[in-house]
């Protein structure tokens, strides 16, 4: 499981996340590579402690999870790299970013809502 650069600064890392369900059932959860702080190990799998306080639960063990942050680490550094020979595509990235970074408005919410109704309905849930 690779981490994934959306834009420069922008890193998502995958993790295991729950048991299968069924036959080719997804367990990937993604985490922004920037609000991790630390990883704890725990009875089953460990614990990633986020920047906001949080503690979110994997099914990866801390050894396997720091390897993940390492190879996300890595990726940033050449996403840096990469960014400093394109400087305007970079500062139009990070404009982005910052937008991104911003917490969400109840319209926001308002959308997300609207657009899981219409989910929903189209479901029969």
């Amino acid at each position: 499981m690779t981490p994934l650069s959306i834009a420069p600064g922008i890193i998502v890392v995958p993790f295991k996340m729950r048991k299968p369900v069924g036959k080719d059932d997804g367990t990937a959860g993604y985490v922004f590579e920037s609000h991790v702080e630390g990883i704890e190990e725990a009875k089953e799998g460990s614990i990633l402690r986020l920047k906001c306080g949080r503690r979110l639960a994997v099914m990866e063990g801390a050894k396997t999870a720091t390897r993940h942050m390492d190879n996300a680490m890595r990726l940033r550094n050449n996403a840096v790299h990469y960014s400093a020979k394109n400087d305007q595509t970079a500062a139009s990235w990070l404009k982005l970013r910052e937008e991104y970074e911003q917490p969400a408005t109840r319209g926001d919410i308002a959308i997300v809502h609207r657009s899981l109704m219409c989910i929903m309905e189209k479901l029969k849930l």
